[in-house]
């Protein structure tokens, strides 16, 4: 797999996706359960052909890509910041 721009931007959202429903299990007891299988699922992916088949298409990613912008559109300086320090 090559590592372009693009895959390595869909892995960070990977990682936001992740720390967003650790942060929902712990504040509200309950997650996306699409969410939930595209990350499980994403520990078991050995060889794909392309980041968005590690979570099983870009819609299994839709949860880390807001949350990511989000993070990264914030206006407050150090909100990205304590967004990845979660």
């Amino acid at each position: 797999m090559n590592h372009t721009t693009a895959h390595r931007a869909l892995a960070m959202a990977g990682i936001f996706q992740a720390a967003y429903l650790v942060q929902q299990v712990a504040r509200r007891g309950n997650v996306s359960e699409t969410a939930v299988a595209a990350s499980i699922n994403s520990l078991f992916q050995l060889d794909p052909d392309n980041a968005a088949a590690v979570f099983g298409g870009i819609d299994g990613l839709a949860i880390g890509l807001r949350f990511s912008a989000n993070s990264w559109m914030a206006s407050t300086p150090g909100a990205t910041r304590n967004c990845c320090a979660m």
